[in-house]
């Protein structure tokens, strides 16, 4: 704190702290972190419905968002807090709002026993995923949870999967 008055005498650092406002653009960083070094065009890598669960996708993905897929996949459902937490993330990752639709209504209409029917999921879930897309309600753009959101949640009730427990 008694550093701070003398900064700015020292000519050393105003020319960086001009500068810095100056470095990554949004659009670049972006594109840099979508893995479109030269931003000429859109990533041939985008995620979708059908390459959310591929390995070399699944590989990089954080332990929390893997377990609440190894869920999902095994009971073709999850409860609301997991559903909320997954959703997020798959947004986070840049999974569009049409193509995340298709993804939950695969997962939640096919396979075991837990499969619902395409109207069941149109009924009672389709808003709730629009939601978090700020599509319905108030439109509100819901950021994906870091790792202190999702720990602060209640911890889980037997046979549900949230985050890193189960």
């Amino acid at each position: 704190m008694k550093a701070l008055p003398t900064l700015d005498e020292d000519d050393r650092l105003l020319p960086v702290l001009n500068n810095l406002s100056q470095g990554y653009i949004s659009n670049e960083y972006k594109d840099f972190a979508n893995g479109d070094m030269d931003g000429s065009s859109a990533s041939k890598d985008a995620i979708t419905a059908e390459n959310v669960l591929s390995p070399s996708n699944m590989k990089h993905m954080p332990l929390c968002a893997s377990n609440l897929i190894d869920g999902l996949t095994a009971e073709h459902h999850l409860k609301y807090t997991a559903r909320q937490q997954l959703s997020l993330f798959l947004k986070g990752i840049g999974l569009s709002a049409d193509e995340a639709l298709k993804f939950w209504q695969n997962q939640f209409t096919t396979g075991g026993s837990g499969t619902i029917s395409v109207e069941k999921f149109n009924k009672e879930y389709r808003y709730n995923f629009r939601h978090n897309y700020g599509l319905e309600g108030g439109r509100i753009n819901y950021k994906p949870w870091d790792c202190r959101t999702t720990l602060s949640k209640p911890k889980p009730s037997k046979n549900e999967y949230f985050g890193s427990f189960r």
